[in-house]
């Protein structure tokens, strides 16, 4: 009689995994690579925390990632080298923070990006270098 096969280890749940929601959960820093066990993550929602510090690699690995929301999360700017590791975003929500000034190139090559929230924020204008290349833009 041929052996039944024994349990098989459960599906990874990082690997099932397509958004996490860690809205108001008092989150300050976000140290590099946070979220690189979860490459196939499509929506993170980080909204309403008080982030302090997002390091430049903090969203290594998020090679799927489609919608990020940082809205009223306090930040003073765009974290911009933290964002270069996430090209695919094609939803990114930085509204009613306290942004002041977008550099020149803080939105360059983020070719998927169709929308953009910066309403609520402390900006008196948006440079127009800062949005070239958002070729898919349809809201902002």
């Amino acid at each position: 009689m041929p052996e039944k096969p024994g349990p098989q280890p459960p599906v990874e749940a990082e690997e099932l995994r397509s958004s996490m929601y860690l809205s108001n959960n008092n989150i300050t820093n976000l140290p590099n690579k946070s979220f690189d066990m979860l490459p196939n993550l499509e929506e993170l929602i980080l909204s309403h925390n008080k982030l302090e510090l997002i390091d430049s690699e903090a969203f290594f690995g998020l090679a799927s990632l489609k919608k990020l929301a940082l809205q009223s999360c306090a930040l003073t700017r765009v974290p911009i080298e933290a964002l270069k590791r996430i090209r695919t975003v094609t939803y990114l929500h930085l509204d009613n923070n306290l942004i002041a000034e977008l550099e020149n190139v803080t939105f360059r090559g983020f070719h998927y990006l169709k929308s953009l929230r910066l309403e609520g924020n402390l900006l008196q204008r948006v440079p127009t270098e800062a949005l070239i290349g958002l070729r898919s833009l349809e809201a902002l």
